[in-house]
C-alpha cells in the first residue's frame, strides 16, 4: 500500500495473523506485537460481553414485551413504554459520566469497584438495547393469535407454560433478528469500552484495535498487523448475521403491518 511504485499484486502470508496468536516480531513490527498480542484476550472479552448482553435484553425485553403486548388495556403500561422509549433519544455521551462515576464507587458492604469490568459494559449495553427489544417483540407477540394461548390454557398449561410452549416458538425470528442486533451493538461498541473497561481483563476489541492503529500510525507503519486484527474483529458478527440471515428481515419487520 506504501510501495513506490504501487505493488498491486500483493505476496499472501498469514505472518501478520501469526503474529497476534503467537507475538513474533519482525525489523519493521517493533511495538507492534505489545499490543497485538491482545486482540485474542480482546476478542474472549468482547463474546463475553456481547453474549452475556444479547441473553440478558432477550430474556427481560421478551417477557416485558408479552406483558405489554397482552395487558395493553392497563392504563398506566402505555405512559411506561413511551418513557423506556424515550431513552433510546438519550445521546450516549451524555450519561457516560454518570456511568463513570456511579461505577468507580464501592458497592456497599464490600470493597468491589464494577469500572474496569466487564460487568460495567454488560450493565450500560444492556439499558441501551432493552427498550428496543421490548419494542419490537411487543409488536411481534401482537401478531400471535391470543386464541392459541387461550386453547393451551383449556388443554392445562399455567401462563409460562403458555409463554414457554407455544408463544415463544413462533417468536423465534424475531427473537433471533433481535439477538443479533444485541449481539453486533454491543460488539462494535467503542465510548464505553475505552472509559469503562481498560483493563487487560476487560477491554474490548475495539478499544485494542483503537490501541493498534495508534502504535501503527504514529510508529512503525506497519498496517498488515493492523488489518489482520481487523478481520478478526468483523468475523464475528459477520459469521453470525450470515448464518441467521434468513430470520432478520422477517423478525425486524414483524409486526409492522396487520393482516
Amino acid at each position: 500500500m506504501l510501495s513506490k511504485p504501487p505493488k498491486f499484486i500483493p505476496n499472501a502470508t498469514f505472518d501478520n495473523f501469526s503474529r497476534i496468536f503467537t507475538g513474533a516480531t519482525a525489523a519493521d513490527t517493533a511495538g507492534v506485537p505489545l499490543v497485538a498480542q491482545r486482540v485474542p484476550d480482546a476478542l474472549i472479552n468482547s463474546f463475553i460481553v456481547a453474549s452475556s448482553v444479547t441473553i440478558i435484553c432477550l430474556a427481560v425485553g421478551s417477557l416485558a414485551g408479552y406483558a405489554y403486548a397482552r395487558y395493553s388495556h392497563v392504563k398506566f403500561l402505555q405512559p411506561t413504554l413511551i418513557a423506556l422509549m424515550m431513552t433510546r433519544m438519550i445521546p450516549g455521551l451524555a450519561i457516560l459520566v454518570p456511568w463513570f462515576i456511579l461505577f468507580s464507587k464501592t458497592i456497599p458492604f464490600t470493597d468491589y469497584r464494577l469500572a474496569n469490568t466487564k460487568w460495567a459494559l454488560i450493565i450500560s449495553y444492556s439499558s441501551f438495547s432493552i427498550p428496543l427489544v421490548l419494542w419490537v417483540m411487543k409488536a411481534y407477540f401482537e401478531t400471535i393469535p391470543s386464541n392459541l394461548e387461550r386453547a393451551a390454557a383449556i388443554d392445562g398449561c399455567s401462563r409460562f407454560q403458555t409463554l414457554y410452549r407455544v408463544v415463544l416458538p413462533l417468536a423465534v425470528p424475531g427473537l433471533i433478528a433481535l439477538g443479533i442486533f444485541c449481539f453486533i451493538a454491543a460488539w462494535n461498541e467503542f465510548i464505553f469500552a475505552l472509559n469503562l473497561a481498560q483493563d487487560k481483563d476487560s477491554m474490548t476489541i475495539t478499544y485494542v484495535i483503537a490501541q493498534l492503529f495508534a502504535v501503527v500510525a504514529y510508529g512503525p507503519q506497519n498496517y498488515g498487523t493492523l488489518f489482520a486484527a481487523g478481520i478478526l474483529a468483523i468475523l464475528p458478527p459477520v459469521a453470525l448475521a450470515f448464518i441467521f440471515q434468513r430470520y432478520l428481515v422477517q423478525g425486524l419487520t414483524a409486526g409492522s403491518v396487520k393482516g
